[in-house]
């Protein structure tokens, strides 16, 4: 189900979702996620993937991005360097180069 955002935010905050899927700029290996703009900087900001992020106990979070930004540097870190809209907050990863249990094992 595709819903606009103002729809969406409202189905997690009120517990209707069991799973979010949505972008990342930054991933780290242990769940952090980072989609934000960094004023004046080539980045977004925070937004609503806080919401989304909110409460890993009930909600199921999977993270998609390429696997590596323009250039070819990673996207997946040990360690998020932008702020982190969640910490082990995400479930799964899937990148173009495959995906990332919550156990950390990686898979193509």
């Amino acid at each position: 189900m595709l819903s606009a955002s103002s729809e969406s935010f409202a189905m997690i905050r009120g517990d209707y979702m069991d799973v979010t899927i949505f972008g990342a700029t930054q991933v780290s290996w242990a769940g952090g996620i980072a989609n934000s703009v960094v004023s004046g900087k080539s980045v977004k900001g925070i937004g609503g993937a806080t919401d989304l992020v909110s409460d890993p106990g009930k909600t199921k979070v999977i993270a998609v991005t390429e696997h590596c930004a323009k250039g070819g540097s990673p996207k997946v870190f040990k360690q998020c360097s932008l702020p982190l809209a969640g910490a082990r907050a995400v479930d799964r990863t899937i990148t173009a180069g495959g995906f990332r249990c919550q156990s950390g094992e990686w898979r193509t």
